[in-house]
């Protein structure tokens, strides 16, 4: 995994299948505290007058970041280097995480998928132990591992896989519901509380 202080540009064809997207579109993988990442998105054709350039913010942080000249909220579409945005909000309680989780997973299976944790790694470990004859799963996992070992990024994937590997997703499955003991009428929020629970003490 990329260390303190290092960054990564990666070419838009590496994360986006859009078709005709620009070429000149980036994106700056930055790697931030011990465990995150931010991601900086942009054109490496605009001008250099820094008077075009614009600082897009949360309405939700409309108030503690100076300086934002345009305010997005969930929901919301945005125009950048000729690519239409579209704003998803995905916060953090197992009833909103379940809302974001529904949000994400409606999206087209070849959506690419870029994580904001460091926790890749210990996420294929705590699957493999509540899905162990899961074959995608194995794949993935021994993938994660062998990336980790030679302290490479491990930051891409898709939806699709996401899918079959990420035991927070199918919170209907019964197979994890009998493994972790989640009864049959629990609701799938609080059968996500349960996972996450699981996860932090894993």
């Amino acid at each position: 995994m990329a260390g303190p202080g290092a960054s990564r540009t990666l070419r838009v064809d590496q994360f986006c299948s859009v078709v005709n997207m620009s070429s000149s579109l980036q994106i700056e993988l930055i790697p931030y505290l011990s465990d995150k990442y931010v991601y900086l998105l942009h054109d490496v054709d605009t001008r250099h007058n820094w008077y075009g350039a614009k600082v897009i913010g949360s309405a939700i942080d409309k108030n503690k970041i100076p300086g934002i000249d345009i305010v997005l909220d969930d929901g919301d579409e945005w125009m950048f280097a000729s690519h239409e945005v579209h704003v998803m909000e995905t916060p953090g309680t197992p009833k909103q995480m379940l809302s974001s989780i529904r949000k994400i997973t409606s999206l087209p299976d070849d959506t690419n998928v870029y994580c904001g944790h460091k926790y890749t790694l210990s996420n294929s470990k705590f699957a493999l132990s509540i899905e162990p004859e899961n074959e995608a799963l194995q794949s993935y996992a021994t993938h994660v591992a062998h990336l980790c070992n030679k302290s490479l990024l491990m930051i891409l994937t898709t939806l699709k896989l996401e899918k079959a590997c990420n035991p927070f997703l199918p919170t209907s499955s019964k197979e994890i519901k009998q493994i972790l003991n989640i009864h049959s009428t629990t609701n799938d929020a609080e059968a996500l509380g349960v996972i996450r629970q699981a996860k932090d003490s894993f």
